[in-house]
């Protein structure tokens, strides 16, 4: 299997509650992230069952570069991603009354779980909403555009009423 590194059997795990496992991996290939450069992704992942039925998957310094273009010049340049830490976690089937605000995958029958989708949403969450090379955030910082705008230069005026 070509991505068998994130296919992780937790048969073991699941026997009893708060065991844990640790799994490295280095220069690991996932063809559905676009523009992922030659050094792949690497990282660390934890996971802890919280019981027979549950467990909690933890990434940490989960590392890629992607090559991509530039939104204002369309020249490709290379941004270094890292992702420190992004937690889901893992059920054998899906709890209705569970709080739906944490990311939830599930155990397959063979009792293994994937995490290539964890690793590409964590991913994905680290992309910028503008993507700029060097030299165009050095144009900016040179013409003074302000690239995240800080909400306490604005003066409050309390002239809004509720009623």
């Amino acid at each position: 299997m070509k991505n068998s590194k994130f296919i992780i059997n937790v048969g073991d795990l699941l026997l009893s509650a708060w065991k844990r496992d640790e799994i490295n991996f280095e220069k690991e290939m996932i063809p559905e992230i676009e523009w992922l450069t030659k050094e792949w992704i690497s990282g660390k992942i934890l996971i802890q069952s919280f019981d027979k039925e549950s467990l909690l998957v933890t990434l940490e310094d989960v590392t890629c570069t992607i090559k991509e273009p530039c939104d204002r010049c369309t020249n490709l340049y290379k941004r270094n991603v890292k992702v420190e830490n992004y937690t889901a976690r893992f059920q054998v089937e899906f709890d209705k009354d569970y709080d739906w605000d944490d990311e939830i995958f599930l155990i397959d029958k063979n009792e293994t779980i994937d995490v290539k989708d964890m690793i590409i949403n964590a991913i994905l969450l680290q992309e910028p909403f503008t993507k700029k090379c060097e030299n165009c955030l050095k144009q900016d910082e040179e013409n003074g555009e302000m690239e995240d705008w800080d909400l306490d230069i604005f003066e409050w005026t309390g002239n809004i009423n509720f009623r």
